[in-house]
Order: structure tokens, then sequence, then C-alpha cells
């Protein structure tokens, strides 16, 4: 009996996590010289190749197949004109020169009651560079965003802690055009966007985690 109880103790404290046995997620915004600055960072228990594996895949869906990024990426960042308090999007479609490697995407921008800005064109490059053996990068650069964004650029960098572990850190830098500069403040910029750009850093954790439990069952 005595030995059933303290068994049955040990499955108890099993089923809750160790404290301080992950890192804290953690994400900010900045605001300076009319220029949003969102830095955003996430603990995930995977593997080099795991990781690998999902930033190529983000890089090519991106380029030429965002119906196949919608199912992980970029789900429930409610970019496909759902209703918003704010500022409604509508990612369209995204086509991808090899001679040129610019990203030539289309989105139409609602400002609800005030404004619409259909098919507006995005251009930019995305491309993946190796810093060290511990820390890979993908870069999107926006070349072009009429009338929408002034100039942007997001990173997307993986930082190995160990084998089996990385922090992925998120970091967007954007300046909007002159007509959404007047009205976007830092308040309604983390009611609109900020929160879009930590579920994206949810969906990439929860993505590799998924595809790291997926590869030690053999699946």
């Amino acid at each position: 009996m005595k030995n059933t109880i303290i068994l049955l103790n040990v499955l108890f404290l099993c089923s809750f996590p160790l404290i301080g046995s992950e890192p804290e997620d953690s994400i900010r915004t900045f605001y300076e010289d009319g220029r949003f600055t969102t830095e955003c960072k996430v603990w995930i228990d995977a593997s080099e190749e795991v990781t690998n594996s999902l930033m190529d895949d983000f890089i090519i869906q991106f380029r030429s197949n965002l119906d196949s990024l919608f199912t992980w990426a970029l789900k429930d960042m409610n970019l496909r004109g759902e209703g918003d308090e704010f500022i409604i999007y509508y990612l369209k479609s995204s086509e991808y020169n090899p001679e040129t490697e610019i990203i030539r995407g289309k989105m139409d921008v609602i400002v609800p009651k005030i404004l619409t800005v259909p098919d507006i064109t995005i251009e930019g490059k995305m491309y993946k560079k190796e810093l060290t053996d511990e820390q890979v990068v993908v870069q999107y650069d926006i070349l072009t965003a009429t009338g929408f964004i002034r100039e942007a650029d997001a990173t997307f960098k993986i930082v190995r802690e160990n084998a089996n572990s990385a922090w992925c850190t998120l970091d967007l830098r954007v300046k909007f055009g002159w007509f959404f500069n007047i009205f976007i403040t830092k308040k309604i910029y983390k009611k609109n966007l900020e929160w879009r750009f930590e579920q994206l850093a949810r969906n990439l954790k929860d993505e590799a985690q998924k595809r790291e439990n997926a590869s030690n069952c053999g699946l």
C-alpha cells in the first residue's frame, strides 16, 4: 500500500511541468522616428534538421504557395479578410521570379467605414543565410508596398542552444506610408499587428515541435 501511494505521488508530480524547465517566450514593441520595431522570441524543442526544414518550407511556400502556408505558419492570423476593429488585411497572392529573386504579393487593406485600398503590390526578397553553425537566418526585405508601407524588413532567426533546443526570434521593423502613419498609434499597432507577429512565432514553434514529435515517432 505504501509503495502504491509513493507511485501515485510521483505520477502526480510528473504530470506538471518543472518550474523553470523551459525559458519564457517574450514580445515587445518600440516606436522611434516613425518606425515600429517588434521583437518576438520563442523557445523551440526541436533538432537542427527540423528547424532547417521548417525555414526552407516557409521560404518556398511564401514565394509561391500561400494556401499551404495558411495551414500552419499563417493560420489564425486573420490575413484573409476576417473582421478586425482597426484594419482588415486580405493577402491574396504571391509570385516568385527566380531570375530577379523578387517575390510579388498582392493584398487588400481595409479601414472599416473609412477606406479600402485594393490590390496593394508588395515586392520583396526573402533569403536564407547561415551566420554561424549555431545561427541560421531567414531575411525578408520589402522593396515596395505602394501606399501602405514606406519601408520594412523582417528577420526570422534560429539560434541553437543545444542539439535539441533553440531560440526562434522574429524581428520586424516597419514605417507606414503617410496616410496610415497618421492614425496607427502604438496602441493600435499592438492591437492590430503585434499580436499577429506573436501568432506567427507561436505557429512556427508549434509546427517545429509537431515535426519533432513525428520524427521521434518515426513518422
